[in-house]
């Protein structure tokens, strides 16, 4: 399991950017350059795309999500519900939905 990490005390978290959880990460801004150059990656995807996000992400806003699946070509979003960020753990099924409803349109 590469997506947990043991804690001293012997129990199970989630291995995580440390950035994303800092105080005011939210108020950060991002420079534009990095910004633009993140959107031509995103607009360069050739393969078919589902970009997936949890109803109580707060790491990805819905806007943001929207904008990744227009800009790749033929991309696809999937909302699952009861998922934060980490939605392959947070809603397990709700995923595996998405997805498998994905590849069957393919």
């Amino acid at each position: 399991v590469n997506n947990l990490k043991q804690l001293p005390t012997g129990k199970w978290t989630w291995k995580y950017d440390k950035l994303l959880r800092s105080a005011g990460r939210m108020g950060r801004k991002q420079e534009p350059e990095v910004t633009d150059r993140l959107w031509k990656y995103v607009e360069s995807l050739s393969c078919p795309t589902l970009v997936v996000k949890g109803d109580r992400s707060d790491v990805i806003a819905a806007g943001t999500a929207d904008q990744m699946h227009k800009r790749i070509p033929g991309g696809k979003i999937a909302i699952v519900e009861n998922a934060g960020h980490l939605v392959m753990g947070d809603n397990p099924s709700g995923f595996e939905r998405a997805v498998t409803t994905f590849i069957q349109g393919i």
